[in-house]
């Protein structure tokens, strides 16, 4: 949230030697909790080691308008930016009590607030069922852009998947991932 914030503020970014955009219109608030959530420390299950929930580990050497930059960088931290009340404000997704990862029901159905309709249910296309995905990554050992296979019979419970609708792939670009 930082690098963000930084990102908008300084003359090492959009901010511009003059600091186009001001402070005063960035939601600090916003800005922090997103922070503190993103740095917390928690202990990988697999390695067993402690390490912060998310990291950014990226070199911006391109040019690209400000929008995919700002909404990358929150891609990071699972936030979404937007502009309210006259401030560029981020929202994270992230449970609502983060000290015991949990949060609390935002809706609650009972016969008293369903009609007697019921609930409609929809899908998607078959073509959209994707069964495979490749995601692309920095590799820190290579150094070199690597990618991440991984199909549904590798997931239990999708398991059949791919017998039901066939191999499908979606080609992932992922932005600050490494290894």
């Amino acid at each position: 949230a930082w690098i963000l914030y930084d990102l908008l503020t300084t003359d090492k970014g959009f901010g511009g030697s003059d600091g186009i955009i001001d402070e005063d219109t960035l939601d600090v608030f916003s800005f922090y909790s997103a922070s503190a959530y993103a740095s917390a420390l928690i202990t990988d299950p697999i390695t067993n080691t402690t390490e912060p929930r998310f990291s950014c580990n990226v070199i911006i050497n391109r040019k690209n308008d400000a929008y995919t930059i700002i909404n990358d960088l929150c891609s990071v931290m699972r936030a979404m930016p937007f502009y309210s009340v006259g401030s560029l404000t981020i929202s994270q997704d992230r449970p609502s009590n983060t000290a015991t990862n949990t949060s609390e029901p935002q809706y609650i159905f009972t016969n008293a607030n369903v009609t007697t309709d019921g609930f409609t249910y929809s899908g998607i296309g078959s073509k959209v069922k994707f069964t495979e995905v490749e995601v692309s990554y920095f590799d820190n050992d290579t150094q070199q852009l690597d990618f991440e296979y991984v199909d549904a019979d590798d997931i239990t419970a999708l398991s059949g998947y791919i017998t039901k609708f066939g191999k499908i792939r979606k080609t992932l670009k992922s932005f600050a991932c490494t290894s």
